[in-house]
């Protein structure tokens, strides 16, 4: 890993830029998360838009949502995972919206067709596992999924359509397209997964149609919305997606009107790309961004561990025009308005620990943070200066343990940590794959 030197300012990271109808103040992207605090029928909740508000609330420029889901006609939703595929469900698409605009910042609602082959859940709701193809269910490879008819395929851009439209009436300013990690728009997208002989498989052109269609319906039912698609670059299996062929079907995309496009690498058969721990490094899928960058010339989003210094690098060396952080905004929500004040050492870094954000939404409990208790709790765990300072001893060195209080009435308290427990970079999530629920940070 290189050792980079912090630039003086964060000048490019902190620029404005303008993607089709929309100025946003900086090039920080919230990339889309799950959060797991919902209902159990998929409706967002006062404590939901208060977690993204508060990521507003700190400056980054665009929101965006995890992910929801626009049918159940051909695939299950899980209880809990959030929905857009009713009326019903637009109330608390608003007050997330709401929420992201009182806190000054634009939102994003990140919308899935589906998961395909990847969705855990067929059997526990009676139905048939579906694909572009007859491919292997993850889940159970001795199984194939059946698929989807041409009819199928277009009650499902019908469905996008239909939630696009939920999301413009709740105000969303972009309308992001879920494509990565393998799930159903990108089994279509694969030649590895797609052997289609019909309009939608065969050719790249072919291939992206299904894409392409889904594009066309965010934009003819929310004409003012930008439509953004995040996309795998490389699978990183082998005879998975290469990235030369990605740069093919992101012209598609481009030529389909889509206005920017988030990169990342990954799939179900490479799931460390897809929550990046510490031990891939810093800047792990900035390539991603760079190659399909060479080829399109809509904004492109970088992600992938990337830290406030390497992504003013980023910016720098024109490898992407968008800095995309996940768990690092879990950590500190205010990561823009410290950078903003000249204060980068106060920002509180993410661990990549992947304990209480995906190890959680693993299960279907809410996101929370080894190093930010407040995640989840914005506005009800509030910290602040004690006015009855005392001398405390701190059990325990991990990050939590020995951060010395930042704020300026609570420096001088004075302090001790003592502590002979060791702190770890590994990921955990390995020996949990087969329970994904969704796909998430960056």
């Amino acid at each position: 890993m290189t050792v980079q030197t912090p630039p003086r300012s964060y000048e490019t990271l902190l620029s404005p830029i303008r993607i089709g109808g929309l100025e946003l103040p900086n090039r920080v992207v919230l990339a889309p998360m799950g959060t797991e605090m919902g209902t159990e029928d998929g409706r967002s909740t006062p404590r939901e838009a208060a977690y993204y508000g508060a990521r507003a609330a700190g400056g980054t420029a665009l929101v965006m949502t995890g992910v929801n889901f626009v049918q159940s006609d051909l695939e299950p939703i899980a209880h809990g995972l959030a929905r857009a595929d009713t009326d019903e469900h637009t109330a608390g698409l608003r007050g997330i919206t709401e929420a992201i605009h009182a806190a000054g910042g634009l939102a994003a609602l990140q919308l899935t067709p589906g998961l395909g082959r990847n969705n855990q859940n067929y059997d526990a709701m009676g139905m048939e596992p579906v694909s572009s193809s007859d491919n292997t269910y993850f889940f159970d490879p001795e199984r194939r999924c059946r698929p989807l008819t041409t009819e199928e395929i277009r009650l499902i851009v019908l469905r996008m359509g239909e939630a696009a439209r939920r999301a413009h009436e709740a105000g969303s300013d972009v309308v992001d397209i879920h494509g990565h990690t393998g799930y159903l728009v990108d089994q279509f997208m694969s030649s590895c997964w797609n052997r289609r002989t019909d309009e939608y498989g065969g050719s790249p052109e072919n291939r992206a149609r299904f894409a392409v269609e889904c594009i066309r319906a965010v934009k003819e039912n929310a004409p003012d919305a930008v439509v953004s698609f995040r996309i795998s670059v490389n699978h990183r299996f082998d005879g998975g997606r290469t990235r030369e062929e990605t740069q093919e079907l992101v012209r598609g995309l481009e030529a389909g009107r889509l206005d920017m496009i988030l990169c990342d690498d990954g799939s179900y058969e490479a799931m460390d790309y897809v929550f990046p721990p510490y031990y891939l490094g810093d800047d792990c899928m900035v390539d991603a961004a760079k190659r399909v960058k060479d080829v399109v010339s809509i904004p492109v989003g970088a992600c992938g561990n990337i830290t406030p210094d390497s992504g003013e690098a980023i910016l720098q060396r024109g490898d992407a025009n968008l800095i995309v952080i996940g768990r690092g905004l879990i950590a500190d929500p205010d990561l823009v308005a410290k950078l903003r004040e000249g204060r980068p050492e106060d920002v509180r870094p993410c661990i990549r620990c992947n304990q209480l954000c995906t190890g959680n939404a693993f299960f279907g409990k809410a996101i929370g943070c080894a190093v930010n208790p407040e995640v989840g709790y914005e506005g009800v765990r509030v910290i602040t200066p004690t006015d009855a300072p005392r001398r405390i001893a701190i059990i325990g060195a991990g990050p939590p343990g020995s951060r010395r209080p930042a704020s300026p009435a609570a420096a001088d308290t004075p302090w001790t940590s003592t502590s002979s427990a060791r702190t770890s970079g590994a990921c955990s999530c390995r020996r949990r794959h087969r329970t994904s629920r969704r796909s998430c940070g960056a």
